[in-house]
This record gives C-alpha cells, sequence and structure tokens, in this order.
C-alpha cells in the first residue's frame, strides 16, 4: 500500500510570513520557547520570507555609517 505524500510546509510558511502580523506571532511564540537555535532558525525564515538576508538592511532602513 502506498501512502499519499504530504506538501513540504516551507513554501506555506514563507508566504505566510510576508505578513508582518503572521512573522509577529511566528516570533512570539518562537521566543515563548526558549530555544536559542529555535530563534535563529526563526529569524532566518522571516528574513527568507521578506527577500533574504541581504535584502533585510534595506527593508529595516539600516546603516551602519
Amino acid at each position: 500500500m502506498k501512502f499519499p505524500t504530504s506538501e513540504p510546509y516551507q513554501p506555506h510558511l514563507l508566504e505566510a510570513l510576508r505578513d508582518p502580523g503572521e512573522a509577529a506571532a511566528y516570533l512570539n511564540s518562537v521566543l515563548a520557547e526558549g530555544d536559542v537555535d529555535l530563534l535563529i532558525l526563526a529569524l532566518k525564515n522571516v528574513a527568507e520570507a521578506n527577500g533574504g538576508l541581504d535584502q533585510l538592511p534595506h527593508k529595516i532602513h539600516f546603516s551602519a555609517a
């Protein structure tokens, strides 16, 4: 018997994390866990959903100067 395969969750997660409210709720939930490794992964997911790490400084209007 062959079981149906499931869809990967990552594309759906990244789509949801484009919404600022969803991203905030996601990060708050991860912060409540208190796991630093999980927080790093969550921050990476939010950054990826919003254009990647190289776009992050532009999106948050950050300047190192």
